[in-house]
């Protein structure tokens, strides 16, 4: 019986079995739609014989029903006849979606040149080819810097916190933006905000595309000045997710975030150029949401310049670390989004536990990188340091459970300095790339 994992194999399988090598010259797309049914999309060449792809499509149906069961659509897609213009429209549509797919077994002699095309009712952003930057990380353009972890309480909203403080004490001009849309919580830290009153994020993205000009990012940003947090530094260009109101839900229930995936009015883009034009940050730090959601992974897969990807050494973690650095190594494109694994609530206080957990994350993460994200000519040593599996330890600091970072910074300020710096670090080499 197909199942979902295997039914592209078993769809080639059959396409193997039932027409030989005859379409040895053509394309042949297998589309799966949103259910999990696959389709078959056939491209013509200068030899085809409309005759016989008609029966090898009535043949192939045969076949499909079955190899797959309820997974065939129940439609082969042939040219009709030398110049069919319908078949041409649909080869033109499945083109710009459609990846190369490589068989378990690789390709063999007759094969076609094998493609697929997935269909999504929502998650585009984690599979997408291409990044949608708004900008290049080039010359004056501050680099825009995600924030991620695959579980929640792992303190990433802290670090977002922390090295926002830290970077504004130093002088550096930061925007920090809540995307945690489902449990905000940056205002809370920069600005003692428990309710977030005020427009945010979300009316932003929601509002946007009705109010258009009159709806402006400038209005929701709130300059965090609170010397607890930056002294005498910057203050910090803060958008919140917003008034968590009882409008809050109805607008959050109304956000479409696979429509800006998938070409409509992008205005995740439009605020990060616009908070680019009025606040003019030398960096833009997001706070994503957890797992593998719609709004997280648009900007950590599509628009983020590099990923910090927060973690624990246990098995959970392991396993959502793998799903994400997948995404991120766009296995279908060449150029996979630039991250850095940081290990969060490292054991503080035992240190033959620390260097058990550091020791068994470092090498978790070493190995999950060598398999899904290094290009196997250019795998670094395991002990290479500021390198993507090099982990950014965090200490589990049992205060932070229950009072600000501000409270105990002296702490905080050593913890987190090598994360500040590596933060520091991507923006310096933004800096240092010069306009085409």
């Amino acid at each position: 019986m197909s199942r979902f994992a295997t039914v592209l194999e078993d769809a080639v399988a059959a396409i193997r079995a039932t027409i030989g090598p005859r379409w040895a010259d053509r394309d042949v797309v297998l589309v799966r739609g949103i259910s999990g049914t696959v389709q078959v999309l056939v491209g013509a060449d200068a030899t085809s014989d409309a005759k016989q792809d008609a029966t090898d499509a009535t043949s192939l149906k045969t076949a499909l029903v079955a190899a797959l069961g309820r997974y065939f659509a129940g439609d082969v897609w042939v040219p009709s006849r030398a110049s069919d213009p319908v078949h041409a429209a649909l080869m033109a549509r499945a083109s710009p979606e459609r990846v190369d797919f490589e068989p378990g077994e690789g390709k063999i002699a007759g094969d076609p040149t094998w493609f697929k095309l997935e269909r999504h009712v929502s998650k585009s952003a984690w599979t997408a080819r291409t990044s949608r930057q708004p900008w290049p990380l080039v010359g004056t353009n501050p680099p825009i810097i995600a924030f991620y972890s695959f579980k929640g309480g792992v303190g990433r909203t802290t670090a977002v916190a922390v090295v926002a403080a830290a970077l504004a004490r130093k002088g550096k001009r930061v925007t920090a933006i809540d995307l945690d849309l489902e449990a905000p919580g940056l205002s809370t830290l920069l600005a003692g905000e428990e309710d977030g009153g005020g427009d945010g994020v979300l009316d932003y993205l929601v509002e946007k595309p009705i109010l258009q000009n009159e709806m402006k990012a400038s209005t929701i940003i709130r300059e965090c000045t609170d010397p607890r947090v930056v002294r005498d530094g910057q203050p910090i260009a803060l958008l919140p997710a917003g008034d968590l109101g009882q409008d809050y839900v109805e607008k959050l229930a109304r956000l479409d975030v696979e429509a800006l995936v998938r070409g409509g009015r992008d205005t995740l883009s439009d605020l990060l150029r616009e908070v680019r034009s009025a606040a003019s940050p030398d960096v833009i730090l997001l706070d994503c949401r957890a797992g593998l959601h719609d709004i997280g992974g648009l900007a950590v897969a599509l628009m983020a310049h590099h990923v910090f990807v927060l973690a624990t050494d246990n098995e959970q973690s392991r396993r959502g670390l793998r799903a994400v650095v997948r995404a991120l190594s766009r296995p279908e494109s060449d150029a996979p989004v630039p991250l850095r694994v940081v290990q969060a609530l490292v054991h503080a206080d035992n240190a033959i536990a620390r260097q058990m957990s550091v020791s068994a994350f470092r090498n978790a993460a070493y190995a999950i990188l060598c398999e899904q994200y290094y290009e196997p000519e250019s795998v670094p040593a395991a002990e290479a340091i500021d390198v993507p599996h090099d982990p950014i330890l965090l200490d589990d600091f049992a205060p932070l459970r229950t009072s600000s970072p501000w409270d105990h910074w002296n702490h905080v300020e050593v913890d987190y300095r090598r994360l500040v710096g590596a933060v520091q670090a991507v923006a310096s080499v933004a800096g240092a790339q010069e306009e085409p």
